[in-house]
């Protein structure tokens, strides 16, 4: 049985790629359908494979001919792929296929058959969706944006650097060879004409693709790696031009000028300037003559470089070209019928300029297809006519193109313009511009072309009735509104101003103003039928606010205490009204239906009217548009009265930063705490491979939080370990950093007296290598915050073999993995300070080293809260021990009563400034993410899932609606990075090493939290004081206190826009039910005698998106849910974690977004088939359902999580409820990830026709199968069919060949068994765990055996990645009935050890204790063994 899910685990990273089974890849590509087919090229054809969980592959499958049948290509492609993978900039490959099969096929001309050989030959990679490269190549004035070139041609840089140090010639590079992901990351892809990198000549036919091809190649067969340099010369100028060949890098430049409207900023002059002398020097004829690689990076990184502020703009030049839109002309495909379009010329020189207009065709008329357009003129309009025809145009001539060519003339009529005025001559310039033109079907336009720019219309259309063919109207200084041609034309219109998808959610910074952008273009859509004057100023209102966006994130890319007050204020008064402005558009375009009245909307009623704006129920939507108008305008006038836009960074805060790094460095040894068990373990690092002074280089990096010692443990290193090498030196690198300043200050350290003047950074990289490359050397490269930077200073440091060390220290987890080229052995994960330690430090820092503890009961008592909250950070120890060091008893209970709220005194400062830089560092998608974890109290274990789906439903994650990820797997992306940023804790982990849970260090929380108060981002309540101001989000914390001040809160008016809510106190539900702008609500009942919750006010919250409900452990409380929400159209996610709830309301099934319903047993409600969206359905109470309803499940086919329990008290099933059942979970199999079935306290039913009668299709994508609820006789045998199945709990009567069956499923990584009678007699049995060489639970981590009459015997070699185990015995426990073997159990890796034990009276548990911990401890002293009697 071929393994399905291989493909899975190697994207998953669990797998290295291998060697895949020719029926997978079939299967997964629809045996290589056509419908699959996503490429085609000279060598093969690349097919789009579809994996059970969804996930997309590519598969090429190699032709075989003269040229691929001795498999010389096909080998050299699988080893370029296996050495250049696992780089960002290198498509990733997953696999290959090398099979040959016999088939018959039939003689010509005769009955007969005759079996011949068939070679497959087939590769697999990662599925990239934007596709290649040359899909997205357009000339300067339409397209992608500068950044996003420039970023793709300085991406492809990266990944031919790579390339070269593999030691892989491409000799196929062009744009069709490079892929591009949804961030359009460039990824250089077919290797097929790959080679090793070494000089020589090709006697054979030579393959490649003209203007790409070097000469050398071309000519005589010679191959060397810059041949890959010629063809990356080639990419360049098509994509900074659009157009092969050498151009006139004046005239480039002219062009991107007037594609910005503006003159170009210094760094964009300096990257384009660069771009194209570089790829000039690329296409030199000799290949001595081209640059290296590495003199490409340097040279492009110059410009980037530059001290000069980059929104400085350069006085290059003016716009000095004829302005055309649009530069796309849509028609439809349609026949008896004159269609035209306009096309607006604009003229905003002091220069006439004439223009003659080449048609593609005779089909085409041009009124008038010359002419002269006068300076100063704002609107020049020719029209374009596609003549009526016999027959439709067809969809082929998508490909027309007019030619406008243009240039500058004085003193002409336009009768005097010829032919030979756009000949190019010395002195003059001829620009020409292409029209496409695009034919789409009758049925329907793309709604979200600008109609008035370029949709057909009559000769009489209104366009011409303001302005006549050919004339000019002269409209100066007017406002476009035209999104950028990079975007899809699918977007609503304000969508097109956000540059990144990440753009278009809720963040710190901006508040809601992304989101508000998206949802005024949905606004602007016809589906709402506003007037045309309503549109215009929804326009108008959006492009105020586009303006202030962009300021907004100028604003906070400085440190607040940098900024003027006036500066804070007003872009705090924006971040508000962003909010305000949301909450007003959500309530019409949740409560609003589409009317053809004359405002576009229906009335509105009272209670929607107060929703939206207390006390305007009688305007009209215009109306109330026209006043948020006002308040934007006022907003953006006090922008330029405070010249907001003016603000620079500061570099104090850098510099303070410095400072610290310069006294850890230098901290007194004898101060030090702590750092001995962690030098001598980095240390052991270096040495485990052998001989130290034989080696080849080692780079170790340290990784972990700002604060806990990095720089003080690689100077500890350092200081011990210098001696022994011949050059070392220690240097700090920080963020954005100058490498060119960090390779010189490494030279000089290295060399002294060294002249680094007047070197740029290759010159230095070549200085370092000739310096290094004898020597045994010793470098420490201090806070590396990016993987770039790194790149280009590990390419100074040459790998000899003179047992050198590089040590880098950084707080990024990715980083630290690039640092040591992913071998993550050599990442040393700091920890912080043990109990004892943090003590000693802290008694250090405040008494001196003479004394043991503080000299007052009192302050021991603070000192152990302090060093709890402290956490073994070592800077936070430091600040506040150093605060304390020598204060009166008063002074700390001061500190101690404020430590959260504390910001004043150096020491204090100087912390957090340093946990202050990785929050900054943060994208501003992560900075909202982590500062909405301080809605949960101090030492919380936050769940990752409910986190997720919180981010999702605040708006801080925003997913393109043509990806692959939905929002939930962009969120679970943030919060990987967030964990890879050690800003917080992974805290619950599973058995494949997912982290379920997370925790955050409470002084990180402390400082978040104080950030996010000042931001007004979160707000805690907990009844100490009277918060004022607008409140967006609220996190009401329980305590003993009376609800007096809150209550006041509340009174104020201050949550009258809250958005979201964590309150703790269910005795103020009450209040928060009615705040209508809530999106987030989350519940926790604390026990109290009144144990019922009323939530049927709910049913007001219209903007609802996430509901929640828990309650402690103490409370089994009843919950009320209203009987009707179908209005909460928005509601994402209802989780229902009270004892309680008898029903849902009936008419849940109308809610069209609800993914997540959670509860703990509750009947389905009727209609459960029409929740299309459901993807996870948890706590169905099988005994209370209807047949009828347990049917509907089969109809869900999102649904990915099913949960169902059986509260009944009959032993056995209804033979109709489990048919219905087993109809639906067969129906469901395809799709369905996690089943669960969960049984009652009393019994646990049989299902017998689940032995006989499998429920889950062998080729299921099931991964993880909970059948405690119900019980078996013994274990089915379909369960070892399930090869995809990594998490397995199963009850038996008897454990028969239960061992046998689970054991060969290949992924499984825990199971538990359970045997259970049920109030019958437990059978003695005796099962043996087999061992090495039998393939049994080859993946196994984590084992619970509930089985106290059965004897286990492990053989060696068994479980062999056991990390956790858990058995239980039975009461009357003796030596005889210990398990046999349990020294064959994986030392290694065994870190935990359960033992239960049946207790009773007459049990002597000392004796039992002693017995089972004896037989443990020998063979696995290091694991951590617990015994406890049950």
């Amino acid at each position: 049985m071929r393994d399905g899910s291989v493909l899975e685990r190697i994207l998953n990273r669990d797998e290295e790629p291998k060697d895949l089974p020719l029926a997978l890849l079939q299967d997964i590509t629809n045996d290589f359908s056509e419908e699959n087919k996503i490429g085609q090229g000279g060598f093969g054809e690349v097919y789009k494979g579809v994996l059970r969980n969804g996930a997309l592959v590519a598969v090429k499958r190699i032709h075989i001919n003269v040229n691929t049948v001795n498999d010389k290509l096909f080998r050299r492609e699988f080893s370029s792929l296996w050495k250049a993978n696992n780089h960002q900039n290198v498509v990733r490959f997953l696999g290959f296929c090398s099979n040959m099969y016999q088939t018959r096929i039939a003689e010509a001309g005769s009955d007969e058959f005759r079996l011949v050989n068939v070679k497959e030959r087939l590769l697999c990679f990662e599925y990239i969706s934007n596709g290649s490269l040359d899909k997205h190549i357009t000339d300067e004035l339409r397209g992608l944006e500068w950044e996003k070139r420039y970023d793709i041609i300085t991406g492809i840089c990266n990944g031919l650097r790579h390339l070269e140090e593999k030691e892989i010639i491409h000799m196929d590079l062009k744009p069709a060879n490079i892929l591009l992901d949804d961030h359009m990351v460039p990824k250089i892809t077919d290797f097929g004409l790959s080679r090793p990198n070494e000089n020589s000549h090709t006697m054979g036919p030579r393959f490649g693709t003209r203007g790409y091809v070097a000469p050398e190649y071309d000519n005589a067969g010679k191959t060397s790696v810059k041949s890959d340099i010629y063809s990356f010369g080639a990419i360049i100028i098509e994509l900074v031009t659009g157009f092969m060949g050498i151009p006139d890098k004046n005239n480039v430049l002219r062009r991107w000028r007037h594609r910005w409207s503006k003159p170009p900023t210094l760094l964009q002059y300096q990257q384009l300037t660069r771009c194209m002398e570089i790829a000039v020097r690329c296409r030199q004829q000799e290949p001595e003559a081209r640059p290296s690689i590495m003199d490409i990076i340097n040279y492009l990184s110059k410009s980037e470089s530059t001290d000069v502020h980059t929104g400085q703009q350069s006085t290059y030049m003016d716009d000095d070209m004829l302005g055309i839109e649009p530069l796309e002309l849509h028609f439809t495909l349609d026949d008896n019928k004159e269609m035209s379009c306009s096309v607006k010329l604009t003229n905003r020189t002091t220069s006439c300029f004439a223009y003659n207009i080449e048609r593609p065709s005779q089909q085409y008329t041009t009124r008038p297809g010359k002419g002269i357009v006068p300076p100063g003129c704002d609107e020049y309009l020719v029209q374009i006519i596609v003549q009526r025809q016999d027959r439709a145009p067809q969809a082929t001539q998508n490909g027309d193109k007019f030619i406008i060519q243009r240039t500058k003339v004085s003193n002409l009529r336009d009768e005097d313009i010829t032919e030979h005025i756009f000949h190019e001559e010395a002195g003059k310039m001829v620009d020409e511009v292409n029209l496409m033109v695009e034919y789409e079907p009758i049925s329907g336009r793309d709604p979200s072309v600008p109609v008035e720019a370029v949709s057909p219309m009559d000769i009489n259309s209104s366009i011409y009735k303001d302005g006549v063919q050919g004339q000019c109207n002269k409209q100066l200084d007017r406002r476009n509104f035209h999104p950028p041609e990079e975007f899809s034309q699918s977007q609503p219109t304000n969508m097109t101003y956000l540059l990144r998808v990440s753009d278009r959610a809720v963040d710190v910074t901006r508040g809601a103003m992304g989101s508000l952008l998206h949802k005024l273009g949905e606004l602007n859509k016809e589906d709402f039928n506003l007037e045309a004057s309503v549109k215009k100023d929804v326009q108008s209102l959006s492009e105020e606010l586009v303006m202030m966006q962009l300021v907004l994130r100028k604003v906070f890319d400085v440190q607040q205490g940098n900024l003027d007050d006036l500066v804070k204020h007003w872009a705090s008064n924006v971040r508000e009204m962003s909010y305000d402005l949301e909450d007003f558009v959500d309530g019409f375009l949740v409560q609003s239906q589409p009317e053809s009245s004359t405002s576009g909307f229906r009335e509105l009623t009272h209670e929607i009217c107060f929703h939206l704006e207390k006390g305007k129920s009688h305007h009209t939507i215009g109306s109330l548009i026209k006043d948020k108008s006002k308040q934007v305008k006022d907003a953006a006038k006090k922008c330029k009265e405070y010249k907001v836009d003016n603000v620079v960074p500061n570099a104090s805060a850098k510099a303070a930063i410095d400072e610290l790094r310069i006294l850890a460095m230098y901290e007194d040894k004898e101060q030090l705490v702590g750092i001995n068990r962690p030098r001598d373990e980095l240390i052991r690092l270096f040495e485990e491979d052998g001989d130290v002074s034989k080696e080849n280089l080692k780079i170790v990096s340290i990784v972990g939080l700002g604060g806990l010692g990095k720089t003080t443990l690689a100077k500890a290193v350092y200081d011990k370990l210098k001696a022994q090498y011949h050059l070392k030196t220690f240097v700090s690198v920080g963020q954005n950093p100058d490498v060119k300043k960090v390779l010189g200050n490494i030279l000089l350290k290295l060399v002294r007296n060294f002249n680094v003047e007047n070197l740029d950074a290759e010159d230095l990289i070549e200085a370092l290598q000739e310096s290094l490359k004898d020597k045994r050397y010793f470098i420490v490269i201090d806070d590396i915050w990016d993987s770039i930077a790194w790149g280009r200073i590990a390419y100074a440091f040459p790998r000899n073999s003179c047992g050198s060390r590089v040590i880098t220290t950084t707080r990024i987890e990715r980083v630290a993995r690039d640092c040591c080229k992913v071998e993550c052995k050599n990442v040393y994960r700091m920890k912080p300070l043990g109990e004892v330690d943090s003590r000693t430090l802290f008694l250090r820092r405040t008494f001196g080293s003479e004394k043991d503890c503080p000299d007052t009961h009192r302050k021991e008592e603070i000192l152990v809260d302090i060093l709890k909250k402290c956490g073994g950070m070592p800077l936070a120890i430091n600040s506040i021990a150093s605060l304390l060091a020598g204060e009166p008893e008063s002074t700390w209970e001061y500190v101690w009563k404020s430590l959260g709220a504390l910001t004043e005194g150096d020491n204090l400062e100087n912390m957090k400034q340093i946990l202050d830089l990785s929050y900054i560092h943060l994208p501003d998608h992560l900075k909202a993410c982590l500062l909405y974890i301080c809605m949960y109290p101090e030492d919380r274990e936050i769940d990752k899932t409910e986190l997720l789906r919180k981010w999702v439903a605040e708006g801080f994650v925003h997913v393109s609606t043509n990806g692959l990820l939905d929002a939930v797997d962009v969120a679970e992306k943030y919060f990987k990075e967030l964990i890879s940023m050690c800003m917080i804790q992974p805290w619950r982990i599973s058995y494949n090493n997912e982290v379920l849970s997370c925790r955050v260090h409470d002084i990180i929380l402390d400082m978040m939290t104080s950030k996010s108060s000042k931001e007004n981002f979160i707000h805690v309540i907990d009844g100490s004081k009277v918060e004022t101001g607008e409140i967006r989000r609220v996190s009401v914390h329980y305590n003993d206190k009376k609800d007096t001040t809150i209550l006041e809160t509340i009174n104020k008016g201050s949550l009258s826009h809250v958005r979201s809510v964590l309150l703790c106190r269910s005795s103020l539900l009450p209040y928060f039910l009615d705040f209508k702008y809530v999106r987030v609500l989350h519940l926790e009942h604390k026990y109290s005698l009144n144990n019922y919750l009323d939530l049927t006010g709910i049913s007001g919250l219209f903007l609802l998106r996430y509901l929640k409900v828990s309650c402690d452990i103490f409370s089994r409380c009843e919950l009320k849910l209203p009987n009707k929400i179908e209005e909460l159209q928005q509601l994402e996610t209802i989780d229902i974690c009270v004892g309680k709830l008898r029903e849902y309301p009936s008419d849940i099934v109308s809610l069209p977004q609800l993914s997540h319903l959670s509860s703990m047993g509750t009947m389905l409600p009727d209609g459960i088939d029409r929740l299309k969206s459901l993807c996870t359905l948890q706590g169905v109470d099988m005994f209370k359902s209807s047949v009828e309803n347990i049917k509907g499940l089969s109809k869900l086919t999102n649904l990915r999580e099913l949960g169902i329990s059986w509260n009944g008290s009959s032993e056995s099933v209804e033979e109709s409820t489990m048919d219905a059942l087993d109809s639906s979970i067969r129906k469901l199999s395809a799709n369905l990830r996690i089943f669960t079935f969960k049984g009652g306290f009393a019994y646990k039913p049989d299902v017998p026709g689940w032995i006989t009668r499998p429920p889950f299709h062998r080729d299921s994508h099931l991964r993880e199968l909970n059948l405690g609820g119900c019980r078996f006789q013994r274990c089915p045998e379909w369960i070892g069919e399930l090869h995809g199945l990594c998490k397995l709990g199963i009850v038996v009567r008897e454990v028969a060949d239960v061992v046998s069956i689970v054991a060969r499923l290949p992924s499984l990584g825990y199971f538990y068994l359970i045997v259970s009678g049920m109030g019958e007699e437990e059978k003695e049995e005796s099962v043996v765990i087999p061992g090495t060489g039998s393939g049994a639970f080859r993946a196994l981590k984590q084992m619970l055996f509930n089985c106290p009459k059965v004897s286990l015997n492990f053989e060696a070699g068994a479980m062999p990645k056991l990390e956790k185990l858990s058995l239980r015995f039975r009461h009357n426990m003796a030596p005889q009935f210990l398990p046999v073997g349990i020294q064959h159990l994986p030392a290694g890796t065994l870190k935990q050890i359960w033992l239960h034990v049946y207790s009773n009276q007459t049990q002597n548990k000392t004796s039992v204790r002693h017995l089972l911990e004896g037989a443990f401890k020998q063979h696995h002293p290091s694991a951590d063994i617990t015994v406890d009697f049950i």
